[in-house]
């Protein structure tokens, strides 16, 4: 049996949330109240992503065995001139990607961003970095760790993150259990069962600039969950309001409002 959630919405605001419900390892359960349209859970989190498109492939953690690439230049009229021009187009179709990312999720905005925060809302982070998901992925050794690299859209379960607001426009984050977290300026999961006493490490306040959403840390001020160019973490005592900390916010469920819908 799918284990409830610790703080569900009230009856009066509609259904609950559609709970990731992700298996720890060894278990497998079904999601928690989620509709007919969600893909059923993988069993487990996946493995991080090695590579972002538009750079060379690299361990995408410590320890993970590199990628074999053959790059393969072509010669061009102009030589060593052409060849630049052809890396800076590259490099402009990445910011180009990371661009309509960011703008797709601003103009879907139909409410006040922090409305997207209320107890229950269930939301994906959208790093301003890479135009990809904040995401939960398994590293190398198994543990539960945290990157920008996640798919966009509702059945990407493992960059789903249910909101628990507390006033004063502080929150917490967690998916299937497993919160963020910011520890001796580490941004890291951490595993709080059902009904369990949320430790502070946990909580953020909450900072809008423009269309997009900064969270510090409530128990390490000036200190920013952060999103580096590969996708990796940004240690966040390195991380305080610039660009590497912004999020844009798709909302996945509300109920205040529509839920976003998967792109195909």
């Amino acid at each position: 049996m799918a284990s409830k959630q610790p703080y569900p919405p009230p009856e009066s605001q509609g259904p609950p949330p559609p709970y990731p419900g992700y298996p720890q390892p060894g278990q497998n359960q079904p999601p928690y109240g989620a509709p007919a349209s969600y893909a059923p859970p993988p069993q487990g989190y996946p493995a991080p992503q090695q590579v972002y498109p538009g750079q060379p492939p690299q361990p995408a953690y410590p320890g993970t065995a590199p990628v074999q690439t053959t790059v393969v230049v072509k010669e061009k009229k102009g030589g060593l001139f052409g060849f630049l021009e052809d890396a800076g187009k590259r490099l402009g179709n990445s910011l180009d990607y990371v661009a309509r990312k960011t703008d797709e999720i601003a103009h879907e905005m139909s409410v006040p961003m922090k409305a997207m925060f209320n107890t229950g809302c269930v939301v994906q982070l959208i790093s301003c970095t890479t135009g990809r998901a904040l995401e939960i992925v398994q590293g190398p050794t198994g543990q539960l760790i945290v990157d920008g690299l996640g798919g966009d859209g509702p059945q990407f379960t493992n960059a789903h993150w249910t909101v628990i607001h507390e006033g004063n426009n502080i929150v917490r984050l967690h998916n299937n259990n497993n919160f963020l977290a910011i520890i001796n300026g580490s941004t890291v999961l951490v595993n709080y069962p059902p009904k369990s006493k949320l430790g502070l490490e946990a909580r953020f306040r909450l900072f809008q600039t423009e269309q997009f959403m900064m969270f510090e840390s409530v128990s390490e001020p000036r200190r920013h969950i952060g999103i580096l160019p590969d996708g990796q973490l940004k240690p966040a005592l390195a991380t305080g309001k610039e660009h590497h900390a912004k999020f844009g916010v798709r909302c996945i469920y509300s109920p205040f409002m529509q839920p976003a819908v998967s792109r195909k």
